[in-house]
Protein backbone atom coordinates (compact mmCIF):
# COMPACT_ATOMS: atom_id res chain seq x y z
CA UNK A 1 0.00 0.00 0.00
CA UNK A 2 2.48 2.31 0.98
CA UNK A 3 4.41 1.66 -2.55
CA UNK A 4 1.72 2.47 -4.68
CA UNK A 5 1.04 5.78 -2.67
CA UNK A 6 4.61 7.01 -3.16
CA UNK A 7 4.66 5.75 -6.45
CA UNK A 8 0.87 7.66 -7.18
CA UNK A 9 2.55 10.97 -5.69
CA UNK A 10 5.17 11.00 -7.74
CA UNK A 11 3.69 9.67 -11.71
CA UNK A 12 3.06 13.02 -12.50
CA UNK A 13 -0.56 11.14 -14.11
CA UNK A 14 -3.80 12.56 -13.73
CA UNK A 15 -6.10 12.14 -10.74
CA UNK A 16 -8.72 10.64 -12.55
CA UNK A 17 -6.10 8.36 -13.93
CA UNK A 18 -4.74 7.35 -11.16
CA UNK A 19 -8.32 7.48 -9.95
CA UNK A 20 -9.11 4.16 -12.43
CA UNK A 21 -6.41 2.65 -12.08
CA UNK A 22 -6.44 1.86 -8.45
CA UNK A 23 -9.80 0.87 -9.05
CA UNK A 24 -9.02 -1.47 -11.60
CA UNK A 25 -5.90 -2.73 -9.35
CA UNK A 26 -8.78 -3.18 -6.73
CA UNK A 27 -10.96 -5.57 -8.77
CA UNK A 28 -8.01 -7.26 -9.34
CA UNK A 29 -6.65 -7.92 -6.10
CA UNK A 30 -10.40 -9.09 -5.55
CA UNK A 31 -10.50 -11.33 -7.91
CA UNK A 32 -7.11 -13.07 -6.54
CA UNK A 33 -8.88 -13.02 -3.22
CA UNK A 34 -12.05 -15.19 -4.94
CA UNK A 35 -10.10 -17.16 -6.37
CA UNK A 36 -7.84 -18.18 -3.21
CA UNK A 37 -4.59 -16.67 -5.33
CA UNK A 38 -4.55 -13.99 -2.65
CA UNK A 39 -4.95 -13.29 0.89
CA UNK A 40 -6.22 -10.01 1.23
CA UNK A 41 -6.12 -6.32 -0.81
CA UNK A 42 -3.44 -4.79 -0.32
CA UNK A 43 -4.87 -1.39 -1.92
CA UNK A 44 -8.11 -1.70 0.11
CA UNK A 45 -7.64 1.23 2.39
CA UNK A 46 -6.08 3.26 -0.68
CA UNK A 47 -8.95 5.84 -0.52
CA UNK A 48 -9.26 8.04 -4.54
CA UNK A 49 -7.90 11.53 -5.14
CA UNK A 50 -10.17 14.34 -4.38
CA UNK A 51 -11.07 15.49 -7.81
CA UNK A 52 -13.12 18.22 -6.53
CA UNK A 53 -12.64 21.79 -7.95
CA UNK A 54 -9.64 20.19 -9.82
CA UNK A 55 -8.73 22.34 -12.66
CA UNK A 56 -9.20 21.06 -16.27
CA UNK A 57 -5.90 19.90 -17.29
CA UNK A 58 -7.07 19.76 -21.43
CA UNK A 59 -8.67 22.73 -23.55
CA UNK A 60 -10.82 22.68 -26.37
CA UNK A 61 -10.09 24.14 -29.75
CA UNK A 62 -11.90 27.27 -30.95
CA UNK A 63 -13.68 26.53 -34.32
CA UNK A 64 -11.01 28.34 -36.18
CA UNK A 65 -8.41 26.39 -34.68
CA UNK A 66 -9.86 23.11 -35.46
CA UNK A 67 -10.44 24.64 -39.11
CA UNK A 68 -6.77 25.03 -39.41
CA UNK A 69 -6.26 21.96 -38.04
CA UNK A 70 -8.07 19.84 -40.45
CA UNK A 71 -6.45 22.54 -43.36
CA UNK A 72 -3.01 21.48 -42.62
CA UNK A 73 -3.31 17.89 -42.00
CA UNK A 74 -2.51 15.00 -44.32
CA UNK A 75 -5.80 13.67 -45.68
CA UNK A 76 -5.85 10.25 -43.65
CA UNK A 77 -5.32 12.25 -40.64
CA UNK A 78 -7.39 15.13 -41.53
CA UNK A 79 -10.35 12.63 -42.18
CA UNK A 80 -9.61 10.59 -38.59
CA UNK A 81 -9.46 14.28 -37.03
CA UNK A 82 -12.57 15.41 -39.13
CA UNK A 83 -14.58 12.41 -37.25
CA UNK A 84 -13.44 12.82 -34.07
CA UNK A 85 -14.16 16.57 -34.11
CA UNK A 86 -17.83 15.89 -35.38
CA UNK A 87 -19.00 12.58 -33.16
CA UNK A 88 -16.27 12.64 -30.08
CA UNK A 89 -15.18 8.86 -30.72
CA UNK A 90 -12.01 8.10 -28.57
CA UNK A 91 -9.27 6.89 -30.04
CA UNK A 92 -9.74 3.56 -29.69
CA UNK A 93 -13.39 3.61 -30.69
CA UNK A 94 -12.06 5.18 -34.10
CA UNK A 95 -9.46 2.80 -34.57
CA UNK A 96 -12.34 0.09 -34.25
CA UNK A 97 -15.16 1.56 -36.74
CA UNK A 98 -16.23 -0.10 -39.52
CA UNK A 99 -17.38 1.06 -42.87
CA UNK A 100 -20.98 -0.55 -41.93
CA UNK A 101 -21.18 1.08 -38.97
CA UNK A 102 -21.41 4.54 -40.85
CA UNK A 103 -24.70 5.19 -42.51
CA UNK A 104 -23.80 6.98 -44.97
CA UNK A 105 -26.20 6.80 -47.47
CA UNK A 106 -29.62 7.02 -45.44
CA UNK A 107 -31.87 9.61 -45.26
CA UNK A 108 -30.56 10.89 -42.26
CA UNK A 109 -27.06 9.51 -41.59
CA UNK A 110 -25.82 8.49 -38.50
CA UNK A 111 -23.00 6.54 -36.94
CA UNK A 112 -23.68 3.16 -34.81
CA UNK A 113 -21.05 2.61 -31.94
CA UNK A 114 -21.83 -1.04 -31.18
CA UNK A 115 -21.02 -1.91 -27.02
CA UNK A 116 -17.79 -4.11 -28.25
CA UNK A 117 -16.27 -0.79 -29.53
CA UNK A 118 -17.56 1.59 -27.19
CA UNK A 119 -16.12 2.41 -23.84
CA UNK A 120 -19.18 2.21 -21.68
CA UNK A 121 -20.20 -1.23 -23.25
CA UNK A 122 -23.30 -0.13 -24.78
CA UNK A 123 -24.50 0.18 -28.10
CA UNK A 124 -25.52 4.08 -29.51
CA UNK A 125 -27.18 5.69 -32.89
CA UNK A 126 -26.01 9.10 -33.33
CA UNK A 127 -27.13 11.27 -36.02
CA UNK A 128 -24.15 12.44 -38.21
CA UNK A 129 -23.50 16.17 -39.18
CA UNK A 130 -23.94 17.31 -43.02
CA UNK A 131 -20.56 18.10 -43.55
CA UNK A 132 -19.02 14.92 -42.10
CA UNK A 133 -21.75 12.41 -43.95
CA UNK A 134 -20.35 14.55 -47.09
CA UNK A 135 -16.91 14.21 -46.09
CA UNK A 136 -16.74 10.54 -45.50
CA UNK A 137 -18.76 9.68 -48.76
CA UNK A 138 -15.85 11.57 -50.76
CA UNK A 139 -13.08 9.81 -48.64
CA UNK A 140 -14.71 6.17 -49.13
CA UNK A 141 -13.24 3.70 -51.69
CA UNK A 142 -15.57 2.81 -54.74
CA UNK A 143 -14.88 -0.97 -54.02
CA UNK A 144 -15.22 -0.88 -49.91
CA UNK A 145 -15.57 -3.64 -47.81
CA UNK A 146 -18.23 -2.80 -45.41
CA UNK A 147 -16.38 -4.74 -42.89
CA UNK A 148 -13.11 -2.96 -43.18
CA UNK A 149 -11.60 -0.10 -40.25
CA UNK A 150 -10.67 2.96 -42.48
CA UNK A 151 -8.96 4.29 -39.14
CA UNK A 152 -7.48 1.29 -37.88
CA UNK A 153 -3.37 2.36 -37.75
CA UNK A 154 -4.15 5.46 -39.27
CA UNK A 155 -5.02 7.34 -36.17
CA UNK A 156 -2.09 9.58 -35.58
CA UNK A 157 -0.23 9.11 -32.06
CA UNK A 158 0.59 11.53 -29.60
CA UNK A 159 3.67 12.88 -31.29
CA UNK A 160 2.18 13.41 -34.85
CA UNK A 161 -0.62 15.15 -33.57
CA UNK A 162 1.23 17.74 -31.71
CA UNK A 163 3.36 18.53 -35.03
CA UNK A 164 0.04 18.82 -36.82
CA UNK A 165 -1.08 21.09 -34.01
CA UNK A 166 1.98 23.58 -34.05
CA UNK A 167 1.73 23.54 -38.00
CA UNK A 168 -1.64 24.65 -37.30
CA UNK A 169 -0.16 27.77 -35.26
CA UNK A 170 -2.06 25.81 -32.08
CA UNK A 171 -0.16 25.99 -28.98
CA UNK A 172 0.30 23.01 -27.24
CA UNK A 173 -0.33 24.62 -23.47
CA UNK A 174 -2.22 27.36 -23.27
CA UNK A 175 -1.76 30.42 -20.81
CA UNK A 176 -3.77 28.24 -18.03
CA UNK A 177 -1.06 25.38 -18.50
CA UNK A 178 -4.06 22.77 -20.32
CA UNK A 179 -2.93 20.59 -23.00
CA UNK A 180 -3.49 20.38 -26.77
CA UNK A 181 -3.49 16.44 -27.85
CA UNK A 182 -5.56 14.10 -29.60
CA UNK A 183 -8.49 13.93 -26.57
CA UNK A 184 -9.03 17.40 -26.90
CA UNK A 185 -11.13 16.38 -29.94
CA UNK A 186 -13.77 15.23 -28.06
CA UNK A 187 -13.66 18.25 -25.76
CA UNK A 188 -14.12 20.23 -28.48
CA UNK A 189 -16.82 18.24 -29.58
CA UNK A 190 -18.76 19.29 -26.34
CA UNK A 191 -18.06 22.36 -26.13
CA UNK A 192 -18.72 23.65 -29.48
CA UNK A 193 -22.10 21.80 -29.10
CA UNK A 194 -22.38 23.67 -26.20
CA UNK A 195 -21.47 27.20 -27.38
CA UNK A 196 -24.19 26.76 -30.18
CA UNK A 197 -27.45 26.27 -28.11
CA UNK A 198 -27.48 22.85 -27.66
CA UNK A 199 -29.07 21.94 -24.60
CA UNK A 200 -26.82 19.87 -22.10
CA UNK A 201 -28.84 17.34 -21.45
CA UNK A 202 -28.11 16.20 -25.37
CA UNK A 203 -25.00 16.90 -25.01
CA UNK A 204 -24.62 14.31 -22.80
CA UNK A 205 -26.30 11.85 -24.92
CA UNK A 206 -24.65 12.58 -27.92
CA UNK A 207 -21.47 12.42 -25.99
CA UNK A 208 -22.75 9.33 -24.38
CA UNK A 209 -21.53 10.18 -20.76
CA UNK A 210 -23.70 8.84 -17.67
CA UNK A 211 -23.64 11.60 -15.66
CA UNK A 212 -24.57 15.27 -17.22
CA UNK A 213 -21.60 16.48 -14.69
CA UNK A 214 -18.89 14.66 -16.72
CA UNK A 215 -20.37 16.86 -19.83
CA UNK A 216 -20.66 20.10 -18.34
CA UNK A 217 -17.49 20.39 -16.10
CA UNK A 218 -14.60 17.80 -17.31
CA UNK A 219 -15.64 18.36 -21.13
CA UNK A 220 -16.56 21.91 -21.42
CA UNK A 221 -14.01 24.56 -21.96
CA UNK A 222 -16.18 27.25 -20.39
CA UNK A 223 -13.56 29.88 -22.11
CA UNK A 224 -14.77 28.68 -25.59
CA UNK A 225 -18.59 29.77 -24.62
CA UNK A 226 -20.52 32.79 -25.92
CA UNK A 227 -20.85 34.34 -22.18
CA UNK A 228 -21.98 37.73 -23.93
CA UNK A 229 -24.72 36.41 -26.16
CA UNK A 230 -26.01 34.18 -23.82
CA UNK A 231 -26.77 37.77 -21.69
CA UNK A 232 -27.98 39.29 -24.63
CA UNK A 233 -30.94 36.58 -24.32
CA UNK A 234 -32.40 37.66 -21.29
CA UNK A 235 -35.70 38.70 -21.30
CA UNK A 236 -36.75 42.72 -20.33
CA UNK A 237 -37.69 42.30 -16.78
CA UNK A 238 -39.77 46.08 -17.02
CA UNK A 239 -41.01 48.82 -18.91
CA UNK A 240 -39.23 51.40 -16.60
CA UNK A 241 -37.50 54.46 -18.55
CA UNK A 242 -34.47 54.77 -17.03
CA UNK A 243 -32.53 58.16 -17.27
CA UNK A 244 -29.84 60.28 -16.02
CA UNK A 245 -32.19 62.52 -14.41
CA UNK A 246 -33.21 59.48 -12.34
CA UNK A 247 -30.39 58.75 -11.13
CA UNK A 248 -29.37 62.54 -9.99
CA UNK A 249 -32.49 62.74 -8.15
CA UNK A 250 -31.96 59.49 -6.56
CA UNK A 251 -28.43 60.88 -5.01
CA UNK A 252 -29.75 64.52 -4.37
CA UNK A 253 -32.32 62.37 -2.08
CA UNK A 254 -29.21 59.94 -0.49
CA UNK A 255 -27.66 62.97 0.55
CA UNK A 256 -30.13 64.78 2.31
CA UNK A 257 -31.03 61.43 3.92
CA UNK A 258 -27.26 61.43 5.21
CA UNK A 259 -27.64 64.59 6.40
CA UNK A 260 -30.61 64.35 8.54
CA UNK A 261 -29.53 61.23 9.60
CA UNK A 262 -26.04 62.99 11.27
CA UNK A 263 -28.20 65.19 12.74
CA UNK A 264 -30.63 63.38 14.13
CA UNK A 265 -27.32 61.49 16.34
CA UNK A 266 -25.53 64.74 16.94
CA UNK A 267 -29.13 65.80 18.47
CA UNK A 268 -29.12 62.83 20.60
CA UNK A 269 -25.99 63.52 23.10
CA UNK A 270 -27.11 65.68 26.31
CA UNK A 271 -24.78 68.06 25.25
CA UNK A 272 -25.74 68.17 21.27
CA UNK A 273 -22.20 67.23 21.07
CA UNK A 274 -20.88 63.73 19.03
CA UNK A 275 -18.23 61.70 21.31
CA UNK A 276 -16.28 58.72 19.64
CA UNK A 277 -16.28 55.58 21.21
Amino acid sequence: MRSFVQWRNHCGLSAKTVNDLLANLCTFFRWLVAQGLAQANPLEHVERIDTRGAKQCRRALSANEAARLLSVAPLERAMAYMVALHTGLRRKELNAMQWDFFALDAREPSVFIPAAVSKNRTDARLPMSPELSRALRAYRPRNFSPFACPFRHRVPRIETVRKDYLAAGIPLRDEQGRRADFHTLRVTFGTLLLASGVHPSVVQQLMRHSDIRLTTRLYTDASQLPLAAGIAKMPALTQRKWSEDDTQKDTQVEAANGRAASSAVASSHPNGILQSA
